[in-house]
């Protein structure tokens, strides 16, 4: 074994020139095969492919299959602009809350948070005396605060 390892040559039958050409590649790759980048089938697919199903999203590669059009949404989306505070709509739930704290419809976490603190001081049982109806009407307060700073409408 040790004497065909030192007798093997692998530039033997090869010419000068393509005995340095392959050690010029070797020195780069170690001997693995390499590609160039962007020959592959997908980097090669660019041109606009439909799937033909309504409301799928158009394919610019096929790198991974959408048979049930999960990102379809994102597509169909594309170029909207984002809904204004007036095109959301507020839950039932957070409409009531609202209410209590004295507001028809939507305001900025400032105005809720002074307007809390407003009526918190005007409800509480050492400002007026502890009347009944003044202290329900301070657990309907905070608790609609608290309802409103849990879905994020307050910090």
């Amino acid at each position: 074994m040790r004497q065909y390892n030192k007798s093997f040559n692998y530039f033997s039958g090869m010419g000068d020139s393509e005995a340095a050409e392959a050690v010029r590649n070797d020195r780069f790759t170690g001997g693995r095969p390499t590609w160039e980048h962007g020959t592959s089938g997908a980097a090669r697919s660019t041109s606009r492919q439909k799937t033909g199903k309504p409301g799928a999203r158009e394919q610019v590669d096929k790198r991974f299959a959408d048979p049930l059009n999960l990102f379809a949404r994102v597509a169909r989306n594309r170029g909207r602009k984002p809904m204004t505070k007036r095109e959301l709509r507020l839950v039932e739930v957070d409409r009531q809350a609202f209410e209590v704290m004295g507001f028809a419809t939507r305001v900025s976490a400032e105005e809720l948070k002074k307007a809390y603190k407003e009526q918190v001081k005007l409800h509480h049982p050492d400002a007026n005396g502890g009347d009944r109806a003044s202290e329900d009407r301070l657990r309907a307060i905070i608790t609609a605060y608290n309802h409103l700073k849990s879905k994020g409408f307050a910090s």
